[in-house]
């Protein structure tokens, strides 16, 4: 008999106390708006995905009926390419609504295409057709999923079978964080234009979302974010049309007219490369014509789809194997684009070898790496794109009047080289193979709201790839006075940016813990807002005699850079300006706290909170907390500031008078009051204000002059502590007439 453990439990308390009918495993997912589970059905005992949406959401006016009813059908929505939803409902106390889904062994889109880059077309197609089957059948029904991406596409790990999940939800939280902030900070490269616009959306914007998708299987981003030259791209862009009536009818028809247009242009690229083998010498046709024949008739029709998947998407038309092979690739082909333009490309087995191969290439040119930008001059070398994630890197450069261009693709394993006489001209070709978008691009946008800067514009290049893993940049005019120039680079995710900081922080050599920005200016620690971690900075020397300051807000996965002349007038920008703006990156902090910030019983604390002082709260770290309180656990607690008395004050709704006053742990009364302030600024006296009673405390923390105060009161229970005070009377005239609790 095999002994069985059974899997460990995720402590969640909040849900399951409220979902008693699942067991967490692990979380699978997080968003703005919910999370999903790896869950058991004690009932059942069955493996489900449960989706938990929080009460932020479910508060939002008609939030709780439009998901009740959508919920309704999507439960009712059986389909072989859509995810079954098993349970759905809202817990006993309405504070949660949930999804229980059939749990699907394998992994979602978006994440292979994080480790792949691009897929096969074959492997598209069987993506695409199982998604499309699942939407036409929901628009039967009248259903619009209106959420189509890459993370809502499950593909099953052995039989890479695909599902579609996530109906009708997703939606809501698009229009909450529209309207809520009218600056949207998640991706929109999937949205149907008419969605983005506010307006209905129909069955046309999930073609639009899957011609978006399969966009992305082939050309590793979005549209607008990188160029698609394949056969098929015509097919996509009538589907991406802003007019919905231009668009496909349905998802199958758009599937459908992708693979034969497909199909027949690359029919029509194999006979053009066979007329080509086929013109020889006459001289050698009469010699040897039994040969011409076995040539013409019996040879291989060119390289295979697999081969030309690896190919630069503008050169796959017209390929064949190189003369001259290049030593250590496992194949060389020699393409040309529809202007006939030529270029080498040598494919590698592993990524390393096609590593080595570009790294040699950049060595013997002597060219330094990450500088310069390729599409405005040569003698530069850089990561490409723009913007966007980062395919591989470009060299450009000229000698004794050759100009070349070679680049590396780090998903198909290639490097490929073009040469010609015009160096402009070479260039040119370059980057119409690898387009840019439009400044903004959606992140550059996304950067745009966090920038303390004006006049902002595309990082270049090598700026941008000196942020490993950045995947769009902006440089533009500091605010206010002491800079000269700051930037902010946004990643796909949070590991992404930890590891790119701290390798900048070893690469300067900078300890760890120590004061930043202050002197020696060299240095990182972590900083944060009213106790809540908000990311890491670090000081370091800058180019030129410069001095730099690079700081993470990893609520919005940015990493921000501002250099300066001298470290004192550097250091007081960023503390001036490092959280603007601070209402965005309050709100974004509180709605991914977990639960999010505020619960009901912080909202009844709140209320407790004079206006005037109810400024950018949070809720206070567990660190804080214990320095405030010890071991009691308070009902709620919040976090404000700064006021015109101090620059962070702790609210803590306690359970009752007695845990209130042993917290507050008098000393006894002192001789003076607070509110006399005494010489030290240090006294324990009881108070009597506006009909209110309670004790107030006083104190000085370090010779550099810091002050709190610290106050009960008898009415509410409520524990206020008053840190990071500087001078007497202006701490006393705000505990006097803004303090509160009220």
């Amino acid at each position: 008999m095999s002994e069985q453990t059974e899997a460990p439990t995720l402590d969640r308390p909040d849900i399951t106390a409220r979902l008693p009918r699942y067991r967490l495993l692990r979380q699978l997912a997080e968003t703005r708006m919910s999370e999903v589970f790896q869950a058991v059905d004690t009932g059942s005992g069955q493996a489900v995905a449960l989706k938990v949406v929080g009460p932020r959401f479910l508060q939002v006016l008609g939030f709780r009926e439009r998901f009740e009813r959508e919920t309704r059908i999507a439960r009712d929505l059986v389909h072989p390419n859509v995810v079954k939803t098993l349970d759905a409902g809202l817990s006993t106390d309405g504070t949660f609504g949930y999804l229980a889904m059939e749990y699907v062994r394998g992994t979602n889109l978006s994440r292979l295409l994080g480790t792949r880059r691009t897929l096969p077309f074959e492997t598209t197609v069987t993506i695409g057709r199982g998604v499309a089957a699942a939407l036409d059948a929901a628009h039967r029904r009248h259903l619009v999923h209106r959420d189509v991406k890459p993370g809502n596409i499950l593909v099953e790990e052995h039989t890479g079978h695909p599902y579609l999940c996530d109906f009708g939800i997703a939606r809501q939280l698009d229009r909450t964080s529209l309207t809520a902030s009218g600056a949207f900070l998640g991706t929109i490269s999937y949205a149907a234009p008419e969605q983005r616009e506010g307006k209905p959306a129909g069955p046309a914007a999930d073609v639009y979302s899957l011609a978006c998708v399969l966009y992305e299987c082939l050309a590793g981003a979005p549209p607008y974010h990188v160029n698609l030259a394949h056969p098929g791209a015509a097919v996509l862009s009538r589907s991406l049309d802003p007019d919905p009536a231009v668009r496909h009818p349905t998802c199958a028809a758009l599937i459908e007219d992708f693979v034969s247009t497909t199909a027949a242009a690359k029919s029509a690229a194999r006979r053009r490369r066979l007329r080509r083998r086929a013109v020889i010498p006459a001289a050698a046709a009469v010699v040897a014509g039994s040969l011409v024949a076995w040539l013409t008739v019996g040879a291989s029709s060119g390289p295979d789809d697999a081969t030309l998947d690896r190919v630069p998407s503008a050169l796959r038309g017209d390929c064949g194997s190189a003369e001259s092979p290049v030593a250590g690739a496992a194949a060389t082909l020699t393409c040309h684009d529809a202007t006939g333009r030529s270029a080498t490309t040598a494919l590698y087995d592993t990524p390393e070898q096609a590593s080595d191969a570009y790294t040699a290439a950049v060595g013997e040119s002597g060219v330094r790496t990450g500088q310069g930008d390729c599409s405005s001059a040569t003698g530069a070398e850089h990561r490409y794109p723009e913007t966007g994630p980062a395919r591989g890197r470009v060299l450009c450069t000229v000698r004794s009047g050759q100009s070349t261009v070679v680049w590396s693709d780090d998903a198909a394993r290639a490097v490929t080289t073009m040469e010609a006489a015009g160096d402009a001209t070479l260039r040119r070709a370059w980057a119409g193979w690898n387009p840019a978008p439009a400044f903004p691009s959606a992140d550059e946008q996304a950067l745009t709201h966090v920038a303390a800067g004006t006049a902002c514009r595309r990082s270049g290049p090598a700026e941008l790839g000196g942020y490993r893993g950045a995947v769009a940049g902006i440089t533009c005019t500091p605010r206010g006075t002491g800079a000269q120039e700051v930037s902010y680079f946004r990643f796909a995710d949070l590991p992404t940016l930890r590891a790119t900081f701290e390798s900048m922080a070893t690469t300067a050599h900078a300890p760890s813990g120590s004061g930043c920005p202050g002197p020696p200016f060299l240095g990182t620690t972590r900083f944060d807002w009213l106790s809540v971690d908000l990311g890491q900075v670090l000081c370091h020397p800058g180019p030129a005699g410069t001095v730099a300051l690079d700081w993470s807000l990893e609520a919005f996965a940015v990493i921000g850079h501002v250099t300066g002349t001298t470290p004192d007038a550097t250091g007081a920008w960023w503390a001036d300006w490092h959280l603007a703006p601070l209402g965005r990156i309050v709100d974004e902090v509180n709605t991914r706290a977990s639960p999010a910030f505020p619960d009901p019983a912080e909202k009844a604390l709140l209320g407790h909170v004079p206006a005037v002082s109810r400024l950018n709260c949070v809720r206070p770290s567990a660190g804080q907390q214990w320095t405030d309180l010890g071991a009691v656990v308070p009902v709620a607690a919040v976090a404000c500031g700064r006021t015109s008395g101090a620059g962070l004050v702790t609210y803590y709704q306690l359970p009752d008078a007695a845990t209130m006053n042993q917290v507050f742990n008098s000393s006894g009364d002192s001789e003076k009051a607070c509110t006399d302030q005494p010489k030290d600024f240090s006294a324990d006296r009881p108070y009597a204000r506006d009909g209110r009673t309670g004790r107030l405390s006083c104190g000085t923390v370090d010779p550099g002059g810091e002050r709190y105060l610290k106050w009960t009161d008898d009415r509410t229970g409520v524990l206020t502590v008053a840190h990071r005070g500087t001078e007497p009377f202006a701490m006393i005239d705000w505990w006097t007439h803004d303090a509160g609790p009220v």
